[in-house]
């Protein structure tokens, strides 16, 4: 009896930590203007700020999201100027940071076709991990981010969802 109450305890913690994630419906979006398509774990609203557009999509208990954002340049960004691109980039960063008051943890160059860009996380007070990509073409800068716990952010909805930025200039 005893052997197989330890059985049964066992196969119940292995099936809680082994857990699928629920099922999600993917919703796919290419706002009108963002040059750029992603799917998203649900319906996202469009938001208008004085930074850009946004396509949000609030988690339960609003302490988590996924965001696209995005803002044309005034004048055409040259690609081949990497202090440019790196000054650009550094600067999308920090301005995260600074809003946050979040402490970087991590960041890597990474590159969508010809777009270049940099992914970083940010520890942010209140919120959890801050992941984001953030990617400059000639025209443009695209941003896709999820903010939220730690589960949420290295899960892999998020993963896929960061993973599903097209860009279609």
């Amino acid at each position: 009896m005893r052997l197989l109450c330890c059985c049964l305890a066992l196969t119940a913690l292995a099936s809680l930590g082994g857990a699928e994630e629920p099922k999600v419906e993917w919703h796919k979006y290419a706002p009108k203007g963002a040059r750029a398509e992603v799917q998203f774990p649900g319906k996202a609203v469009e938001k208008n700020t004085k930074y850009g557009s946004n396509l949000v999509l609030t988690a339960p208990g609003d302490r988590s999201a996924y965001l696209l954002s995005y803002k044309d340049f005034t004048n055409e960004l040259d690609l081949a100027d990497k202090a440019l691109v790196k000054k650009v980039l550094d600067n999308s960063r920090e301005g995260s940071s600074r809003k946050l008051r979040g402490k970087l943890l991590r960041e890597k160059d990474v590159a969508l076709g010809k777009a270049i860009g940099r992914e970083f996380d940010l520890a942010a007070p209140g919120l959890g991990i801050y992941r984001s990509r953030v990617y400059l073409t000639p025209k443009r800068v695209v941003q896709v981010t999820v903010v939220g716990p730690k589960e949420l952010v290295e899960s892999e909805t998020a993963t896929k969802f960061l993973g599903s930025l097209k860009l279609l200039d």
